[in-house]
């Protein structure tokens, strides 16, 4: 799963256009002390929880995770950063299927049939 995962994280940068990626710790229960799917961290890395998740599932969590990271730099109320990570996780996972299902991308921008 995790080679899926990296394709993925490659796929969700690009559609964010960024320019770098913050470190992405894909943990277990026990790592997890925010007992959450996902969060960001001021520091600018990224923890995900693995265990016990589909893989859709974490890979609409990194999509959520790496909206906030853009997000970082804009001053923007909280909520509206959610609402917007929310928004954008749910595009980059529709255009993860509809682009896997398109040729005309090149294989690096495709995702694996069985993500």
């Amino acid at each position: 799963m995790k080679t899926h995962i990296q394709h993925f994280i490659k796929f969700a940068a690009k559609e964010l256009k960024l320019s770098s990626l913050p470190k992405i710790n894909l943990v277990g229960h026990s790592e997890d002390s925010k007992k959450a799917f996902g969060h960001y961290k001021d520091h600018g890395s990224i923890t995900v929880r693995m265990v016990g998740r589909h893989p859709l599932d974490v890979m609409r969590t990194i999509a959520h995770e790496l909206t906030h990271y853009k997000q970082r730099s804009k001053n923007s109320k909280e909520q509206s950063k959610e609402d917007q990570a929310n928004a954008i996780a749910g595009r980059i996972m529709r255009d993860r299927k509809s682009t896997r299902l398109n040729s005309s991308h090149t294989d690096i921008s495709r995702m694996p049939s069985s993500a």
